[in-house]
């Protein structure tokens, strides 16, 4: 597994073309995933370290984490902010879950200077993958309080 910094450094390379022009991206049909390529599971890797280092109780049960289903994605200069569903599951299960997440990321020149990730919903159960196909919404409107915080100041 990669360490926190080598993932920060990937995102950073991934993301750095939006915040100096040299990339954009169009509003896609459903998710970002596909044009903004190895984002989703760069991100899905960043949460996951993050949590195994400060909040080792979400492994309980032996949960492990997919992949990410980016739904927004916004570049405002030096600030760049995403939000979707973290998709996981459980060893020796493969049924898979969903729960909400948002990151706002601020650059400093092309390198991340700090980040937040909002992870999860106190007040709404996860939601089964093959659910969530169906009821893609389920969290849309309502206002999170989230179950995880995590704040990173980079450098």
């Amino acid at each position: 597994m990669k360490s926190i910094s080598e993932l920060e450094n990937m995102l950073a390379m991934e993301l750095s073309p939006f915040t100096t022009g040299e990339r954009s991206v169009a509003q896609p049909s459903k998710y970002y995933n596909e044009p903004l390529g190895d984002i989703s599971f760069i991100l899905g890797g960043i949460v996951k370290a993050h949590l195994k280092e400060k909040h080792a109780e979400w492994f309980v049960n032996g949960k492990w984490i997919d992949d990410t289903l980016i739904e927004t994605f916004t570049c405002n200069q030096q600030i760049i902010e995403m939000s979707g569903v973290v998709i996981w599951g459980l060893s020796g299960d493969t049924e898979q879950w969903t729960d909400p997440f948002r990151i706002v990321i601020e650059f400093s020149d092309e390198e991340i200077a700090k980040y937040t990730i909002l992870f999860g919903d106190v007040l709404r159960a996860s939601l089964k993958f093959t659910d969530f196909k169906y009821n893609r919404d389920y969290w849309k409107g309502s206002e999170m309080d989230w179950d995880y915080i995590i704040f990173k100041k980079v450098g």
